[in-house]
């Protein structure tokens, strides 16, 4: 009577090389448009965000019936035209650009990418909304643009001399 040999279970080596090949191209695909969808939804993360953090002022400058600013601050001061850093909203009751000591600082937005920049129209220092929501400036713009001055993920945001919003992403204006 033969001794019957135990059965393989494992793969042989050309299985393996097979998947491993196969998972390699799936890769190579997959990687770049995983990519692009992470700066897509960036992007449309940052746009919201941004919307709110206006609307926020905006209310803000409604309800309590003052002048509210939205801006970047230096040394936590007084507000630069460095729109790359974190914005803040604060009531601003000598308009002065300045969150000085008595002043109340209502939000600070923090959501910058490394690889988007942001800049606002004219390169103005601030965004300033009066007790009836309306901007001090003419109509203006913040502008969100990446490395990639043509990415379909740029936008901005144009302003309103009434203080309302609405998203551009076709006329973003990156340069």
């Amino acid at each position: 009577m033969p001794i019957p040999r135990p059965r393989s279970s494992g793969a042989s080596l050309l299985e393996v090389l097979l998947c491993l090949t196969i998972l390699a191209l799936l890769n190579s695909f997959a990687i770049p448009q995983l990519q692009n969808y992470k700066m897509y939804f960036d992007s449309r993360a940052t746009q919201k965000s941004l919307q709110s953090l206006l609307a926020t002022a905006r209310a803000r400058a409604l309800y309590r019936q003052q002048i509210v600013t939205l801006c970047p601050l230096n040394n936590s001061t007084s507000c630069s035209s460095q729109w790359e850093t974190k914005l803040s909203v604060f009531i601003d009751s000598n308009s002065n650009a300045v969150l000085d000591p008595d002043e109340e600082e209502i939000l600070v937005w923090d959501e910058i990418q490394e690889y988007a920049s942001f800049s606002w129209t004219l390169d103005r220092r601030y965004i300033r909304f009066r007790p009836n929501g309306s901007t001090t400036a003419t109509t203006g713009s913040l502008r969100y643009c990446l490395m990639d001055k043509d990415s379909p993920n740029n936008f901005r945001i144009v302003i309103a001399r009434t203080g309302r919003t609405r998203v551009d992403h076709k006329s973003h204006g990156c340069p």
